[in-house]
């Protein structure tokens, strides 16, 4: 080989090499600033990234500590957890009642008590929703208005030269559905004390039923004055029904 041919293929080595080094050395740095550049622009390579997942409880929130005096949103926020909390609380005890309790119960107590004022308003009616059970009771406690005269009564005949009868009586009865238009509603129990008596001059109580408008049978029981070994109440006779 030549000597000026070797001294061209070590000039061009020379350049080549020097080429190289100059490539590597400016470019390198524009390129690794141009790939983070690009990777910033796309999230997407985050994606790959474990990021953590912060859990939040609701029953957390502390808006006690909102100050609600400069701040608007604040004080609007604090105002719906105190009513909303308000109405979960009210929410959460009415659905545990409701839930221990029967409904037939409520639809159908155990008992009534009406007062006279009330009793007087409802037209003189009680209404038991449900009828009566083994062991019902009914207990009446009223006084009864004073004897007043009857110049027409009907549960006696008025004596030769009476123009008028004292008459003191009350009834109360255990009256069924009405299950006939145009007819009054079956009685099942009448129940009628003559306190100043009737056609026997002695107090007496008189029981009867009526069914479809049809009375039946009266049972009478007579109210003769107690013995003295029998147990009787202060200003009461008893009269053994």
């Amino acid at each position: 080989m030549r000597k000026g041919t070797r001294r061209s293929l070590q000039l061009l080595t020379s350049l080549a090499l020097l080429y190289l080094f100059l490539v590597f050395f400016f470019e390198f740095p524009l390129l690794s600033t141009r790939l983070s550049i690009s990777n910033s622009n796309f999230p997407s390579t985050a994606l790959f990234e474990s990021v953590p997942i912060r859990h939040h409880s609701l029953s957390d929130l502390d808006f006690s500590t909102l100050n609600t005096t400069s701040s608007h949103l604040h004080r609007t926020a604090k105002d719906a957890w105190r009513i909303g909390t308000k109405l979960y609380n009210h929410r959460s005890s009415t659905s545990t009642s409701s839930s221990s309790q029967n409904r037939s119960e409520e639809q159908c107590p155990h008992s009534i008590i009406l007062t006279g004022a009330q009793f007087g308003s409802k037209g003189r009616l009680m209404v038991i929703p449900c009828g009566l059970t083994l062991g019902s009771h009914i207990t009446l406690v009223a006084r009864p208005f004073a004897a007043h005269p009857e110049y027409d009564p009907k549960i006696t005949i008025l004596k030769e030269g009476d123009k008028a009868i004292m008459v003191s009586q009350f009834m109360f009865e255990l009256q069924g559905l009405k299950i006939v238009d145009g007819e009054d509603p079956p009685r099942i129990l009448h129940f009628n004390p003559r306190l100043k008596g009737d056609w026997s001059n002695k107090p007496v109580i008189e029981m009867n039923t009526c069914y479809r408008m049809q009375w039946g049978q009266a049972l009478r029981c007579e109210g003769w004055k107690s013995r003295a070994d029998e147990e009787t109440g202060n200003y009461f006779i008893t009269l053994p029904i």
